[in-house]
Formats: C-alpha cells, structure tokens, sequence
C-alpha cells in the first residue's frame, strides 16, 4: 500500500507541475517548437531542463515522503481477544461477571495512580464500561 500511494503522489506532483512548468524552453526564454533536436537552441544559450529538473526531484521528494507517511500513520490494530479466549480453564471460571454490564471481567495491573502495582478486576469492554472489582473483593 506504501508504495502504491508513493507512486500516485509522485505521478500527481509530475504531472501538475510539468503543467505548471510549461514547455521546455532556450536559456533565454525562447520558446522554439523543435526543441531536443540539435542546434534548436544553440544560438539561444542551449536548452534550459532546470524546470524540468526541479518538478522531477520535487515529485521524487514527495513520493517518499507520501510513502513514509502513509506508513508510519496507519497504525496495525491488535484484534481484542474475544471472550475467555488466551485464558485457562481454572482463569476463565474463576473470573467475575462485570457489576454493570454482565460481561467477563479481565486481571489487569494498576500501573499509574497511587493503586500503581496492585491487581483488579476490569470490564472486558472497557472503555464502554468502566466496572472495577478489586482483586481482594472477588465473590468466589
């Protein structure tokens, strides 16, 4: 996908800055309709591809940065594991239902605030619902 997108932004950027650019001209500003066969331009200085030139790197510049960004911007999303799945057997019965929703509850670790370090209970549809039991607190 990277590099698609890179491509496409290095063809839009070509394109519209050769029309930008406008046709190829002689170092004086001669616009001569046989430009690129020989001695077209040479009594005018010789032909001027600076233009040229400069929408090329431009267009390769932005392609790469168009690539880059779409890279780091799309973040890859960690599927949320469903219901008891990665659980034991013995972890899976002995955790809660949720107070507010009924939903299975998961152990997780406190790990700012002055609870950093201690184990609760949380709801497995967090940030829904915020239902907490504190481990200590678990109906067996």
């Amino acid at each position: 996908m990277k590099i698609v997108v890179g491509f496409v932004v290095f063809f839009l950027l070509s394109f519209l800055g050769n029309q930008v650019v406008g046709p190829t001209r002689c170092s004086d500003g001669w616009a001569s309709p046989s430009i690129g066969k020989q001695g077209a331009c040479s009594h005018h200085g010789g032909v001027n591809r600076s233009p040229r030139s400069g929408v090329m790197i431009l267009s390769i510049l932005g392609g790469v940065l168009a690539a880059t960004l779409v890279g780091n911007g799309q973040s890859k999303r960690k599927r949320r594991p469903q219901s008891g799945e990665g659980l034991s057997q013995n972890q899976r019965d002995v955790s809660p239902k949720c107070p507010i929703c009924g939903s299975d509850m998961v152990l997780r670790v406190a790990k700012k605030g002055r609870y950093a370090g201690n184990k609760f209970f949380g709801c497995r549809q967090y940030p829904r619902c915020k239902g907490l039991i504190n481990e200590r607190n678990v109906p067996q």
